[in-house]
Order: C-alpha cells, then structure tokens, then sequence
C-alpha cells in the first residue's frame, strides 16, 4: 500500500468516529491527585500546593477546563495514606503527586499502574526504593529532597556555630522511622572523629519531643539537630523547646529563622513542587515515568538568625555570616 492511500484510509477511519468521541478525545479533564502531609490550613502545604497549581497552568493546564486537581491532606500517617490510596485505586486519576513517605510506600505497594511523581523522598537509592536515579523502576519519578550524607553537613554546621558543643541530639519522626535512622547513621560517622557524643530522640508528636529534649538537657554543651522528615509539622514545640534549654539547633526547613529557630541549612522545598509541575504535564502528554529521571537537589543554602544566636551567647563567626544566604537578626 502506498503512503497516501495510508494516509489517506487512517483520515477516513478518523473521520468515521462520532463526533461527541472525538471531542473527548480532545477536551478530557485529566485528573491528578497530590496526597500531602500537611494540613490544609498549614501556610508551608498551601504555598506548595499554589506552586504546583501555577506550575500547571503555565504549562496550559486550566482547572475547570482541562484538569482537575484534587488535594489529599494529612496523610502523614501511614493509616491514612493507606485510605487514600486505597480510594485511588477504587478511582484510579492519571497521575499522583505523592508529597509524603507514607503516600509513596502506599502507591508503591497497592496502586503501582497509577503514574506517581514524588516529592521530598529521602535517599531513594540508599532506601533500596529505585536501582538508579537515571531509570527509575516501575511507575514512579520525582524530585528527592536530602540525602542522609545531608546530616554530617547539618552536624558541621552546628558546630561551627557553637564550637563549645560537645554532645548533639538528632530528633526523629517515629512515623519514619527508617528515614530518622539513616540520617542519623550518617551523622554519627561525622561525629566520631570530631569526638562528639551523639544521641536519638524518636517522637510522635510535641509531647514525647519535650520529654525526649528535657532529658537531654540535663547534660551541659548540649546541641539538636533536626532530622528531615515529618518532624516539620511540630517544628514550633522544637524551636520552644530549644529556646527553653538554651539548645543551639539546626534545622532542614527554610523560613525557620523567622519562626526563632538559630540556623537552616538545606533546600528550597518549593523546587520540588515547581519540578512536580513539569513531570505531571510530560506524563499527561504521554511521557512514561520511568523515563524520566529522578532529579536530586543541587543548590543548598544555609541562613542564620543572629538574635538567637546572642541569646544562646553564641559568636557567629563572620566567614559564616558572609557566606550564608540569608541573616536576620
């Protein structure tokens, strides 16, 4: 058969579909799904979610024309991302945006057919969760946030703001705790040879975390280190309790300094929701997910709030002020 005659018999064909099909085809409102941890009233999740939103729409994807964006909240807790994925697999959208460990294990496990782009996912590689970050296995891509080599830098950051720190505790989600663990393995190898004294507090929420901090204070020439993983959403209760202990701390999240935490050393959580915007708009227009790459971080910054510090009687010193991003205070 020549060219023209296929060319000209798929036409044909094309234009024996009804119409109404054909305007379906073209017109369907795709639908994606973003599972978050926090709540829907928390300011960080609803800037994310207003980034992700206007990520879309300038890649020409307009709620109330040709998608719907449905936003799952609260599912930090393994209960109920577990319901929420279940209810996906009862209503499978075409693509998921998972923003939270538990999501991930959930999709992974119950709904792996559904294309999945993940935000904030420690470590993957060292998690055992993908093979490579070049060709992700199965249905699943994203934008991971730290590594757990991260939490030697975090350590070397805290004492060089308090070089009189001589015993540091990490505090933890016990919701992740895998997560927690590995950032404090890493930790601890950065220790030993500094001859630091390394301890874990594992929490559920602020209750057991100023129980687990209190004890740790007893003990002078004491410091805290945030571990990066649902921990974020009780940051308040940890800033508190440092302030109250006179603990120096580091932290994983930005903006904490305007809240009276000391320092932040990390990543800009809001590129991985701008990144999530463009991976959803290549797998809706036919991208597989397992061609497309998982990105890691590449930039980190490191802010510093210099109040705090003279109320923790801490000197910063000024190599560190001149090369931080930001200084408040």
């Amino acid at each position: 058969m020549r060219r023209r005659d296929f060319i000209a018999l798929i036409g044909g064909a094309a234009a024996k579909l009804p119409l109404a099909a054909r305007a379906q085809q073209q017109d369907r409102v795709r639908r994606v799904v973003s599972i978050e941890a926090g709540a829907e009233g928390d300011p960080t999740a609803r800037e994310q979610i207003a980034i992700l939103r206007d990520g879309l729409r300038k890649l020409g994807w307009i709620e109330g024309r040709n998608i719907k964006l449905e936003i799952l909240w609260q599912a930090a807790k393994a209960e109920q991302a577990k319901a929420f994925v279940a209810q996906l697999v009862a209503d499978p959208p075409d693509v998921v945006v998972a923003s939270t460990l538990q999501a991930f294990f959930a999709m992974r496990r119950d709904a792996s057919a559904i294309p999945t782009v993940f935000t904030n996912l420690p470590d993957p590689v060292s998690m055992g969760f993908v093979s490579n970050l070049a060709r992700p296995d199965g249905n699943f891509t994203g934008f991971t946030a730290y590594e757990f080599v991260t939490a030697g830098k975090w350590l070397e950051v805290l004492k060089e703001l308090a070089p009189q720190v001589t015993r540091i505790a990490m505090i933890i989600s016990k919701a992740t705790r895998p997560v927690g663990e590995g950032f404090y393995g890493a930790m601890q190898a950065t220790a030993g040879p500094l001859g630091i004294e390394t301890s874990l507090i594992a929490v559920d929420g602020p209750t057991d975390m100023q129980a687990g901090v209190e004890a740790f204070a007893t003990k002078p020439n004491g410091g805290v280190i945030v571990a990066a993983d649902p921990v974020r959403f009780i940051r308040g209760a940890v800033i508190e309790q440092a302030d109250r202990h006179r603990l120096p701390a580091v932290y994983p999240y930005r903006g904490i300094i305007d809240e009276g935490g000391l320092a932040f050393y990390g990543i800009d959580f809001d590129d991985m929701y701008r990144g999530a915007a463009t991976y959803v708009d290549r797998i809706l227009r036919g991208a597989k997910a397992a061609d497309l790459p998982i990105q890691a971080p590449t930039k980190f910054e490191l802010e510093i709030n210099l109040k705090v510090a003279g109320a923790l009687g801490l000197n910063v010193p000024s190599s560190m002020i001149v090369r931080a991003d930001r200084v408040i205070g």
